[in-house]
């Protein structure tokens, strides 16, 4: 494992909320000590509104694509198995976080 942490967002259609529940993540990140190591996994799950073409716009998140929408425990589970972290944290799409929740 490589990292200590994954935050893992689970999403479907969210093109309204995406952005600000990742900026809300990214904010409260910043916050940790320079020694914790994370990685912020989106599972977008099959989307069919512009909630791809948001997340690709944003850096410093790994993002993985369902072709078609498998539900929210099969988006999970994709961020499970894809997780290089000791600790994992979900996070739905629209959820906005204090920017010290994850410290």
């Amino acid at each position: 494992m490589s990292n200590s942490l994954s935050i893992i967002i689970p999403c479907y259609n969210a093109e309204k909320t995406i952005s600000k529940c990742i900026e809300s993540i990214l904010k409260s990140i910043a916050k940790l000590n320079s020694s914790d190591v994370y990685e912020i996994l989106v599972i977008n799950d099959g989307s069919n509104d512009k909630t791809e073409s948001i997340i690709n716009k944003i850096s410093g998140i790994k993002i993985i694509n369902h072709e078609k929408n498998l539900g929210l425990s099969a988006a999970r589970n994709t961020g499970i198995n894809k997780s290089t972290s000791e600790y994992i944290i979900f996070i739905d799409s629209d959820v906005f976080i204090e920017k010290h929740w994850i410290n």
